[in-house]
């Protein structure tokens, strides 16, 4: 699916969803900027297309959701490029989007630790 973004008053894309989480992951762009992808009825925000993955670095979040954000987060290798950081329930999040894959690997975010499979952190 080609995405579309709409940002200080300029379209931009299209990008593929995998992009878009990526955009999001390194901040540029956020959760709130609107996007619209063909057979969508209209510009929707990132947030609410299915398959974006909402990052601390693009996120919008309730409370609730900062206090889960707030524990451990990994960082992803994904197609050779390493994005992130994530939480579990990001993470759980791309496994059922199928953004990512079980078997990806990932890295704890500030240590030097070794790179595991997502399924041996879920």
């Amino acid at each position: 699916m080609d995405i579309f973004i709409f940002q200080n008053e300029e379209q931009v894309g299209p990008f593929s969803i995998d992009d878009i989480n990526s955009h999001i992951a390194n901040g540029t762009y956020t959760a709130e900027d609107f996007g619209w992808y063909e057979g969508a009825a209209d510009w929707m925000p990132l947030k609410d297309i299915e398959g974006v993955i909402v990052t601390s670095g693009g996120s919008s979040q309730s409370p609730a959701e900062s206090e889960v954000a707030v524990g451990e987060k990994y960082f992803v290798m994904k197609g050779g490029n390493q994005i992130g950081p994530f939480t579990i329930p990001q993470i759980q999040a791309g496994v059922k989007t199928k953004f990512l894959q079980k078997k990806d690997q990932a890295r704890l975010e500030g240590i030097d630790a070794d790179w595991v499979e997502i399924n041996s952190i879920l």
